[in-house]
């Protein structure tokens, strides 16, 4: 039993050294006792005191001296029997509770099983909603009109298949007839046939005769030709005497003309050599002339003068609108109005970016994947080349490159690839500048340094491009920064270039086969050879597209093409620093700017790094290479080429000449001399009238014999012709009557055949009838037993729903009974608790040392320690810290927010809060002793065990505790 207040007093006992190992031990006791609870200590099993040896002066004699402690025990009035007696009432609650919730989770499966049941016959009665007596009499009126059709098919089909039967009777007959007429006709035609064979076989002795005649008029005319001949070769004899006479003297002023040709000759090519020398020199001054982006690229570019002066005019509205004495919506206004004449100039113009129109001279290819510094800087020098030509146009100073942006323009387009931010219409990579600009302490979070370019792009192998066509991507991105009105809506990209003053740098990224249409230059050089002539081609030779070509062909392209991967795209990024944004900062999506570092200073680093990396004052900073005027030196060459080309013609007409004369004395050296020949010429026409007077007596006998045969021949044909006209006749009449009997017969055979069909589709017509008579008796029945399931289904649905409302107001009453249950429960519960906390309050054990031994009194007033920890627990309760993994003794501080630029503070050591944090005994050099925890319950927590302790328990450790604390005090003092 508990008193009001109690005292505890431990007596001094002067034992030197022993009182400190005593406390010592007692501490052991307390503290390290994880395997005995301190809310388990019963009658039945008292605390244990650890023993602690200690290897020092002190002897083991010296422990066996140590005072003893003395067990006393505290009886209360609450026993053991009401806290059984508690529980059984708990117990009883939980299973009465425990069988309320099986009668609801049974009523529940009961309900449920019920709506099932209900769902499973409302879909009956759905799925036979239409079993209505409209529909049944529907249905057996379907059946009458199957029947009535069928039985109508079936009375046509007789009657056609007697027709069909009486057309198969006259076809035998007419068959006949057409065999017997056949056979007539044969014989007419045969008889025809041996008249026409004679006809043929006599020989025509009247086309004899006048082929012989004409063959005697041929040798009359023959005859007097040669006479005439005779007397042209005596004529011809008399004029080869005067040739021959000429030709000598032709001879000889041909020889005087050739020498004087030749003298000529000699002096044009002496002029011709001396223009080809001044050619040669002027080719190799030409082909000296070095230029630094190579010979074949663009290197003029220029913008429409009146785009130009609508520009200039923009800009000035935009960069001046206040010393106009413009409104920001003035300015607005007026920007929209210009812009709109730009894009109207533009269309005007009609700019066309022209792709692979490149020369394939003086070029090599570019890995764009992995360019070298030279390739790059070459690159980049030739876009701001071609971009300070368009800046000069507005009297704007010329910019430079930069190898510090070349440098950021390289990471941007490399994240650009390795995120694969490929798309044709995709914007800046914001991800990827913004990593990009972090890294080289610039501001981040959106674009201020990239002007980019995106475009198909043809490669002849992966990512490797000409140096020539890269060119010419780069040149369409300098004019397409300048006409893009009408694609963006807007000249942004021109206002940036427009107002830049820093120097800039060239990036390039790459993507394969990610375009629509297949990349045609990758088709083989062996197949483009083959079939040139199916290919348009520029003046470069690069693949224009197809012409029209035969199907063989236009398969084989097909497959070719089929190959072939798809175009890729290349962006092409212009990237500057403006000094503003070379500070390590972030710009938020409202575009509020933070600085990593707010001071002067950092502003002042920030301004000497942009300085040193990114300014024209820079090392990195270089100038464009000097560019030679090609075209002077291409026409001092050209010059010298129509000098030369004006000297040769002459050369050439001298040589002809030459040519000319040395042909007409060899001719005329050639030319055999004519009256020798003249003379053979007559006598052999002589010898010719001789034989043809004597052929032409012949062939007269000939013809006076022919011309009495043919009298004969004449009678005899006369006849025969008669004859073969009545055959030919008798063949035409017999003919005709075939056609008619074929006619007939044909005209029966298809009514035949149309009987037939129709015979074939009245059975097809047969069977769907009988299919539909047999469906609608089918479905007569169907719908006569889904009324029956309905009306069946209907008084099912009708107890269904009475037995589920009986089955929810059970459930209702179940679930109130259970409320009680456990609100019974509750306090039952809370009674138990009550019991509990009563008797371990009342019940403990308790120990002090033995009365000769004892120190001076220790007072403990109970009453007032249980008052002051109730206070305790409910002003100053906090929860447990956390501690950071692999810092047990330091608990983690929560984390601190941190102001963007400010640098974090070192971390320092955790120090206890306050004072009375520390345990008694413990110094700051030392290990402290564990203090208790409160747990969420408001019970405590033992030192090193983790288990709750309430009561006395709790107040015997304390006590020990004390007395531990207070003996290493007095045994420092002594």
């Amino acid at each position: 039993m508990i008193k009001r207040k109690q005292r505890f007093s431990l007596r001094k006992n002067k034992i030197g050294a022993m009182s400190v190992l005593l406390g010592i031990s007692f501490i052991g006791a307390v503290a390290s006792g994880s395997d005995v609870k301190a809310n388990e200590i019963s009658e039945e099993k008292a605390p244990k005191l650890i023993e602690k040896e200690v290897v020092g002066k002190t002897t083991k004699q010296d422990v066996e001296k140590a005072p003893k402690l003395i067990e006393k025990e505290v009886v209360g009035k609450t026993t053991k029997q009401d806290v059984e007696k508690a529980q059984a009432k708990v117990d009883a609650s939980k299973e009465a509770e425990s069988l309320k919730n099986k009668a609801i989770e049974n009523k529940t499966t009961e309900i449920t099983n019920n709506d099932n049941e209900i769902s499973k016959i409302k879909a009956d009665i759905e799925r036979d909603k239409d079993a209505t007596d409209e529909n049944i009499n529907k249905a057996e009126k379907n059946v009458e009109s199957a029947t009535e059709e069928l039985k109508n098919k079936n009375s046509e089909l007789v009657k056609t298949n007697t027709e069909k039967e009486e057309r198969e009777s006259d076809l035998v007959l007419v068959k006949k007839d057409v065999a017997d007429k056949i056979k007539d006709l044969e014989s007419k035609q045969a008889k025809a046939k041996e008249i026409k064979d004679e006809i043929d076989g006599t020989e025509n002795v009247t086309k004899k005769l006048e082929s012989e005649k004409a063959k005697n008029e041929d040798i009359k005319k023959e005859l007097e030709t040669e006479k005439s001949n005779k007397v042209v070769a005596e004529k011809e004899l008399e004029k080869a005497k005067e040739f021959d006479a000429k030709l000598a003297e032709d001879t000889k002023k041909a020889e005087e003309n050739l020498k004087a040709k030749q003298e000529e000759l000699k002096a044009k090519t002496a002029e011709l050599d001396e223009a080809k020398k001044d050619e040669a020199t002027k080719k190799a001054e030409y082909d000296a002339v070095v230029m630094p982006y190579g010979r074949n690229v663009k290197y003029k570019i220029s913008l429409d003068q009146r785009f130009v002066d609508k520009f200039k005019e923009y800009m000035d509205y935009t960069l001046n609108w206040k010393q106009k004495g413009l409104t920001i919506d003035e300015k607005f206004a007026k920007r929209r109005e210009l812009r709109d004449q730009l894009k109207a100039i533009e269309k005007e113009i009609n700019h066309e970016f022209v792709y692979n129109r490149y020369s394939h001279d003086d070029d090599y290819e570019i890995d764009l994947r992995n360019m070298s510094e030279e390739e790059r800087l070459k690159m980049s020098q030739y876009g701001i080349y071609l971009l300070n030509q368009i800046r000069s146009q507005f009297g704007l100073e010329p910019l430079k490159v930069n190898k510090n942006s070349m440098q950021l323009a390289k990471e941007i387009t490399e994240t650009v690839m390795r995120d694969n931010h490929y798309d044709l219409h995709g914007g800046h990579y914001i991800k990827g500048i913004s990593e990009v600009a972090a890294k080289h302490g610039l501001i981040r979070g959106k674009n201020y340094y990239e002007n980019l370019y995106n475009a198909g792009s043809t490669t002849f192998s992966d990512h490797k491009m000409s140096r020539n066509a890269l060119y010419e991507h780069v040149y369409n991105s300098v004019m397409l920064f300048f006409y893009e009105g009408n694609i963006t809506g807007g000249y942004g990209h021109a206002e940036e270039l427009y107002k830049a003053k820093t120097p800039m740098g060239l990036g390039v990224a790459h993507f394969e086969n990610v375009g629509k249409n297949e990349n045609i230059n990758r088709l083989s050089k062996k197949f483009v050879e083959k079939n040139k002539q199916y290919l348009k081609l520029d003046e470069f030779g690069n693949i224009l597209g197809f012409k029209s070509m035969p199907l063989d062909v236009f398969d084989e392209f097909e497959k070719e093409v089929a190959k072939l991967p798809k175009q890729g795209i290349i962006k092409i990024s212009y990237v500057k620093v403006d000094e503003d944004n070379a500070i390590p900062g972030f710009d938020d999506k409202d575009g509020n700017r933070t600085y990593d570092d707010q001071s002067d200073e950092a502003e002042e680093r920030a301004k000497q790094n942009f300085i040193a990396k990114y300014s024209n004052e820079s090392k990195d900073t270089v100038e464009l290479p000097a560019v030679p005027d090609l075209d002077s030196f291409k026409k001092a060459y050209a010059d010298a080429v129509k000098v030369r080309e004006s000297k040769e013609q002459p050369v050439v007409d001298a040589k002809a000449n030459v040519d000319s004369a040395t042909k007409v004395l060899d001719e005329l050296k050639a030319t055999e001399k004519q009256t020798e020949k003249a003379t053979a010429k007559v006598q052999e026409v002589d010898a010719k009238i001789n034989n043809l007077t004597t052929k032409a007596d012949e062939q007269q006998k000939v013809v006076d014999q022919l011309e009495l045969d043919n009298v004969k021949y004449v009678e005899k044909m006369t006849k025969l012709a008669a004859d073969l006209d009545a055959a030919q006749k008798d063949v035409e009449e017999r003919t005709k009557l075939l056609d008619r009997a074929k006619a007939l017969q044909k005209d029966v055979e298809g009514e035949i055949g149309t009987a037939t069909a129709k015979i074939s589709q009245l059975e097809n017509e047969i069977e769907a009838s009988k299919k539909a008579l047999d469906e609608a008796k089918d479905n007569f029945a169907k719908i006569r037993k889904d009324r029956l399931e309905l009306d069946k289904n209907k008084e099912k649905l009708a107890k269904a729903t009475v037995v589920k409302a009986e089955l929810e107001k059970d459930l209702s009453t179940l679930k109130a009974e259970l409320i009680a249950i456990s609100k019974q429960l509750a306090d039952d519960t809370k009674e138990l608790e009550k019991v509990q906390r009563q008797f371990k309050l009342e019940n403990f054990k308790w120990a002090v040392l033995a009365d000769n031994n004892t120190i001076d009194p220790i007072e403990f007033d109970l009453e007032k320690y249980l008052k002051d920890e109730e206070e305790k627990k409910k002003k100053s309760e906090r929860p447990e810290q956390p501690t950071t993994p692999g810092t047990p003794d330091k608990p983690e501080r929560p984390e601190q927010p941190t102001t963007p630029g400010a640098p974090a503070k070192p971390e320092t050591p955790n120090a206890p809060a306050k004072p009375e944090d520390k345990a008694p005994g413990s110094s700051n050099n030392q290990p402290a002793l564990q203090r208790p925890s409160v747990n969420s319950n408001g019970l405590k927590t033992l030192p090193n065990t983790g288990e709750s302790q309430s009561g006395m328990a709790t107040v015997a450790g304390l006590v020990a505790l004390a007395v531990a604390a207070r003996l290493k005090r007095k045994d420092k003092q002594n």
